[in-house]
């Protein structure tokens, strides 16, 4: 979850998000992604990964990408809160 950085729009994050999907569904074990936002201007963004370890190798090539990057870049970083979750 996260907040964008004030001044950032709805729209901005959207096609921000929109940019970096191609480069995540490339990376080994990507399974799937779902993008959402409330009416409060938060995000969600749930990344499916075939395992955990696919999901930590991701968290590290996601920084050499520049649409990552960018996407990154409207993020307040002081809101996020990321997490790793295995299915039961």
């Amino acid at each position: 979850m996260f907040r964008g950085l004030a001044g950032v729009s709805r729209e901005q994050m959207l096609a921000a998000a929109k940019a970096v999907a191609p480069r995540l569904a490339a990376l080994p074990g990507y399974v799937s992604r779902q993008l959402g936002s409330a009416e409060d201007g938060s995000f969600v963004d749930i990344v499916r990964w075939r395992d955990l370890p696919s999901a930590h190798h991701a968290a590290q090539l996601v920084q050499s990408c520049p649409q990552c990057r960018e996407f990154f870049a409207l993020i307040d970083s002081a809101t996020v809160q990321m997490a790793h979750f295995e299915e039961d």
